[in-house]
């Protein structure tokens, strides 16, 4: 019996899942690593501001995930 029947879903799936989830992780607060690199190379930028101008972009990798969690068929 292969992984895929065993656990009940597509590797492949759970791999973009799983990438895109880590994505948010790291452009959220309170870790954020790429908001303190940003805004560690843009001196005339605080996190407060980075954090702001990142938001959209989080909101949209929300939608996306949910999209991929909705209709897995995406992914293949």
């Amino acid at each position: 019996m292969s992984c895929r029947r065993a656990l009940g879903f597509d590797l492949l799936w759970f791999g973009i899942v799983i990438v895109t989830v880590v994505e948010i992780g790291l452009i959220t607060p309170p870790i954020g690593m790429n908001l303190f690199v940003i805004a560690g190379v843009a001196k005339d930028l605080d996190t407060h501001n980075v954090i702001l101008g990142v938001f959209p972009f989080i909101l949209c990798d929300f939608v996306g995930v949910a999209l991929l969690v909705a209709f897995p068929i995406l992914v293949t």
